[in-house]
């Protein structure tokens, strides 16, 4: 049976205890020890979630293009590539066609990006070199949160990286309310920075005046006026978001201007750009870049799988589940098996965070 260890802190001074705000932390016995070194020991580091191995990617293809996977014995029939987003690994193996194309991204190297030239079929080693990377290791392991409706629970900005420029803050609309409380607060020492009363509304902008530090964390704590807190959803000790330093705004920008674009249809160009802000961390961005998509374009597999996984990444599981339903709508549709256990699972695990009791 697990136990959950309650730890509050009660400010009775400084900018918190005049809000008279409780921040309530909660977590199980055995995430008790990382959540305190985070924030207790190492305060000033940015806190995501437990790093998972990362898969090689198949971001992208046009034409003819084959993939013969690697199973324990041998590999599987070469099967014509029919969906973005397929993880690979070392020992799969691609074969291109004439006047075809098929980009990778490594899940090592830097998350370089090969593009796999024509003829092979080639393994995936060929471009991203020999490692131990399991099939579809990459995929996220989820947080617990963003499911509560009565409470104000932080969408955006949440577990994430964020650049300079007006930063949109999001939150879940509570029946019944119409006012809102938010506050923006250091997260090394719970400094208060900012705060404003949103009415009729759920969501808001940082004003120019407030300045983010580079390499600096924050929190954003929103109390609807009928007294429940984004501090009670159950994803509240990982919610902190961090603004980029300089180096990483720098290499992020050189990232962009290599990406290749060119030629490439709309789909396959967010795809490619959500990817390199996810890669970054800059998961709030990635969010946006593909729900964009989805609402300029009808719904594709790729687009809601990604969507899907960016969602648990970040601890809102229902929005997560809601993309992997619809995932599993299309991939059922479409005859596509590989899609519909991805879309399966996913929506399975974000109902199971979903039915966690909250606090």
């Amino acid at each position: 049976m697990r136990k959950s260890i309650g730890i509050a802190l009660v400010c009775s001074s400084g900018p918190l205890g005049n809000l008279g705000h409780l921040i309530r932390w909660r977590m199980n016995r055995s995430s008790c020890l990382p959540l305190l070194c985070c924030a207790v020991a190492a305060p000033l580091l940015f806190c995501l979630p437990p790093a998972a191995l990362a898969a090689h990617k198949l971001i992208d293809y046009q034409g003819g293009v084959t993939l013969q996977r690697k199973q324990s014995q041998g590999w599987a029939p070469a099967e014509p590539v029919r969906r973005r987003g397929l993880s690979v690994v070392s020992q799969d193996r691609i074969e291109v066609k004439n006047s075809s194309q098929a980009l990778v991204r490594c899940a090592s190297s830097g998350n370089r990006l090969w593009t796999v030239e024509t003829g092979g079929p080639f393994p995936v080693s060929r471009g991203c070199g020999i490692d131990t990377v399991l099939r579809l290791a990459g995929r996220a392991e989820g947080r617990p949160g963003g499911a509560d409706p009565r409470l104000p629970f932080l969408i955006e900005p949440r577990a994430t990286m964020v650049q300079g420029g007006p930063l949109p803050v999001r939150w879940n609309p509570v029946a019944g309310v119409s006012s809102y409380q938010v506050w923006l607060l250091r997260q090394r020492d719970q400094r208060l920075l900012w705060g404003r009363r949103v009415e009729n509304g759920s969501s808001t902008l940082l004003p120019d005046s407030v300045t983010l530090t580079p390499g600096e964390s924050y929190l954003v704590v929103v109390e609807a006026d009928n007294g429940s807190s984004s501090q009670l959803d159950a994803g509240a000790t990982s919610q902190a978001f961090r603004r980029t330093t300089l180096l990483e705004d720098q290499t992020l920008a050189r990232q962009r201007a290599a990406l290749p674009l060119q030629g490439r249809d709309p789909e396959a160009t967010a795809l490619l750009q959500a990817d390199l802000l996810s890669q970054a961390g800059l998961y709030a961005a990635a969010i946006s870049r593909l729900e964009q998509q989805l609402g300029q374009r009808n719904a594709t597999l790729p687009v809601l799988l990604e969507l899907g996984q960016l969602y648990s990444r970040v601890g809102l599981n229902k929005l997560a589940y809601q993309r992997f339903l619809q995932a599993s709508a299309l991939a059922g549709s479409s005859a596509d098996p590989e899609a519909l256990v991805e879309a399966q699972t996913g929506s399975r695990l974000a109902l199971q965070r979903i039915q966690v009791p909250q606090p």
